[in-house]
């Protein structure tokens, strides 16, 4: 027992006499240990425009420094491409309003909330924007003056050609409605398909479902046709079978009149075979 004693408190002064993390042993600091767990990365700053370049292009995806340092560069090429065209566009409008003062104050007056009818009127009389024979703007002046008139023409051409197509359109819908028994309900709803139809297209745009609609349309009559074939044809096999159903039985032997009775009282007739061929091109 008193063995068991002494070997314990051996032991235990051996405990205590380790040292502890970061102290000097020896003179020199043991290291302090880490406790064990996740491992934290380290965050990685984020560029310094990062949140400029994001928001100039919201749809492009940046996962390091170099995307971000291509985008800077590409949106600088296009500041300074902008502002060389800028300098470029003010040169020339500031000569031209140098040379024109009154259109500076036609524009100003505009840019005030005034009409251009109501800015020219104030600054420009009438009179000076037709210049005479002679005036080194008098050709262009004409030329543009003949195109403006007929482009006025034209214009107004198509719209009457418009409004003449509508009334025409009305005439020939009222008289399909009238042919086929329609209400004046039952005549928009069956013309709305063709309503949304002429927008798409007049907007420029044509989908999948308006060409399906097209393609039935364009169908309809082939269709048509293959299934009346179809119908003659079933119908003719029904007759066909029909007439073998009903057929005498014999006594296994082939039928050599062709399936026409035989005359009474005498032999058959080169006529009754021709009316026979005629009854099966009928049939067949």
């Amino acid at each position: 027992m008193d063995r068991n004693k002494d070997d314990n408190k051996e032991k235990a002064t051996a405990t205590d006499e380790l040292p502890l993390e970061g102290t000097a042993v020896g003179g020199q600091e043991l290291p302090a240990t880490e406790p064990e767990g996740e491992v934290m990365e380290e965050e990685v700053p984020k560029h310094r425009f990062a949140a400029i370049i994001e928001k100039e292009y919201p749809d492009r995806k940046f996962e390091k420094g170099e995307d971000y340092d291509e985008a800077v560069e590409e949106l600088l090429n296009t500041l300074i491409e902008f502002k060389v065209k800028s300098s470029e566009a003010n040169k020339i409008l500031s000569e031209i309003f140098d040379a024109n003062p009154e259109l500076g104050l036609v524009v100003k007056d505009m840019r005030d909330g005034a009409t251009f009818r109501e800015a020219m009127a104030r600054h420009i009389d009438p009179s000076e924007l037709t210049p005479i024979e002679g005036d080194p703007d008098y050709e262009g002046w004409s030329k543009n003056k003949s195109e403006r008139i007929a482009a006025l023409e034209e214009r107004k051409k198509r719209e009457d050609d418009f409004n003449a197509n509508l009334e025409l359109s009305a005439a020939a819908i009222k008289e399909f409605a009238a042919e086929n028994n329609m209400t004046d309900e039952q005549a928009s709803t069956f013309l709305a398909p063709f309503d949304d139809m002429l927008a798409e297209i007049n907007s420029g745009k044509i989908t999948k479902e308006t060409l399906i609609k097209f393609k039935r349309i364009m169908d309809y009559e082939k269709d048509v046709e293959a299934a009346r074939k179809e119908g003659l044809m079933a119908g003719r096999n029904e007759n066909i079978t029909a007439k073998r159903e009903k057929a005498p039985k014999g006594d296994g032997l082939p039928h050599l009149t062709g399936g026409a009775e035989v005359r009474q009282g005498g032999n058959r007739h080169f006529i009754d075979d021709i009316v026979d061929n005629a009854n099966r091109n009928k049939i067949l």
